[in-house]
């Protein structure tokens, strides 16, 4: 009853993926591994870009201050040659990994959502006909499923492995700069808790934006099954209008969360 109206609490990684088998944790391991490994690539490419540019630089101050022999010229060649073929071969490997993690993440989700699928409607099957009764009021099944396994499936796909290679971006972006400049750093990380916490509030609030338009939305669904299943009652008595409206008074808290939402996503 109280405790009736509270949504569900979030699932951890492990029950998002325990109707994975061996294929899909395999698939899940590899593109967890490679997301990182894109992670550390991508930083390296930052890294021998800078180091290009300071081949230039100091080619250049060789030609202010005269010494502009062959051995000078030359060796400024031979180091452009060298980080250019490095540059190409960081962008074969960072594109090549981006693609498997674009491949491996989404083979996985969809493999676990089809068994979500199939559990749950042979579940429904089990139901008692008094169940349906009391479920009336929130018989959208079919639109509610579909709207949940989205979110979930958007759970597992490739914007999990998204995820994991930002979050080995910033580690090794942040180990990086200690490297090259640990004071200016030091000032950097210290807006970071602000930055997170500001962060948690604002996905809190698309979280609940996101929930009301779902449950908005499986609302207007249930109508339309209601009303198509009915349909000759619906025209027997002239009650198009009035089955439009209650459909329409529905959508609009939806796209109200929906417009929301999309506002919260555009601040962040």
């Amino acid at each position: 009853p109280a405790d009736a109206s509270k949504p569900p609490p979030p699932l951890s990684l492990r029950q998002l993926f325990r109707y994975a088998d061996t294929t899909d944790r395999l698939f899940v391991t590899l593109g967890a591994v490679i997301a990182a490994v894109t992670g550390f690539s991508w930083n390296l490419l930052t890294i021998a870009f800078g180091d290009v540019v300071d081949v230039f630089v100091d080619y250049e101050r060789a030609l202010n201050a005269n010494h502009t022999s062959n051995a000078t010229q030359s060796e400024f060649l031979s180091e452009v040659y060298f980080f250019s073929a490095a540059l190409f071969c960081l962008w074969v490997v960072n594109s090549v990994c981006n693609y498997l993690i674009m491949v491996l993440f989404p083979l996985a989700a969809i493999n676990q959502i089809r068994k979500i699928k199939t559990l749950y409607f042979a579940s429904l099957l089990k139901q008692d006909i008094a169940w349906y009764d009391t479920k009336s009021a929130s018989g959208d099944f079919a639109s509610r499923v579909t709207a949940d396994l989205k979110r979930i499936e958007d759970g597992m796909n490739e914007k999990l492995g998204l995820a994991i290679y930002n979050a080995a971006t910033a580690v090794i972006a942040i180990a990086t700069a200690f490297i090259y400049g640990w004071k200016l750093t030091l000032i950097i990380i210290s807006l970071l808790p602000f930055l997170a916490f500001g962060t948690s509030i604002m996905n809190k609030v698309q979280a609940t934006f996101a929930r009301k338009e779902v449950e908005s939305y499986a609302a207007a669904g249930s109508v339309a099954e209601e009303v198509i299943s009915g349909i000759r009652t619906v025209l027997a008595f002239g009650g198009q209008q009035k089955e439009s409206s209650r459909y329409e008074s529905h959508l609009v808290p939806a796209m109200r969360s929906g417009v929301r939402r999309n506002f919260m996503t555009g601040l962040g």
